[in-house]
């Protein structure tokens, strides 16, 4: 009975980590506060806590917007908004004299499928259901250039070398 309890035990935890990646050390659920279907709003202030609008609008139809940071990882960022005024994607670019953020530091490496050179891509799954892509990526072995997050279907298009939506399927 004993050996059974802790079977079932141990196999609830493990499909409970599968479920919740960051309890087994997955990617992040957000980049700087913002997550994918944050409102502009709360988007935008939490942004504005860590450096300052450089370009961008929002409009009718959402809008792209850029930031620079004052954050010792990563110097700038980009947020496109869709026509609900909620985030669909953003990217952070790393500091180039700043702190070197690994690939590992994102997410277990095992868990995420590696495209090309230095492209780890994680498939995500938010609580409320939302799926999301997690995706670093950079020139080298050690640390990352760029990190995306973004809505899976959503209209991410290339930024600063990133492959095209399509890419990564669930």
């Amino acid at each position: 009975m004993n050996r059974w309890i802790r079977s079932s035990f141990f196999s609830a935890l493990l499909i409970l980590l599968a479920a919740f990646p960051a309890l087994a050390g997955g990617p992040p659920r957000d980049i700087l506060g913002v997550s994918v279907g944050m409102p502009y709003e709360e988007a935008q202030a939490r942004l504005s806590k860590n450096g300052e609008q450089t370009s961008g609008t929002l409009g009718a139809g959402g809008g792209k917007i850029a930031w620079r940071l004052n954050d010792k990882r990563y110097s700038h960022a980009v947020v496109r908004y869709n026509k609900s005024h909620t985030v669909e994607w953003m990217t952070v670019f790393a500091a180039e004299s700043g702190k070197a953020v690994s690939y590992k530091d994102i997410g277990n490496l095992d868990q995420a499928r590696l495209q090309g050179h230095y492209f780890y891509s994680w498939n995500c799954v938010r609580r409320d259901g939302t799926s999301y892509v997690v995706r670093a990526a950079g020139t080298d072995s050690e640390k990352l250039q760029s990190l995306s997050m973004y809505r899976l279907g959503s209209a991410f298009k290339e930024v600063a070398g990133m492959p095209e939506k399509g890419s990564v399927k669930p």
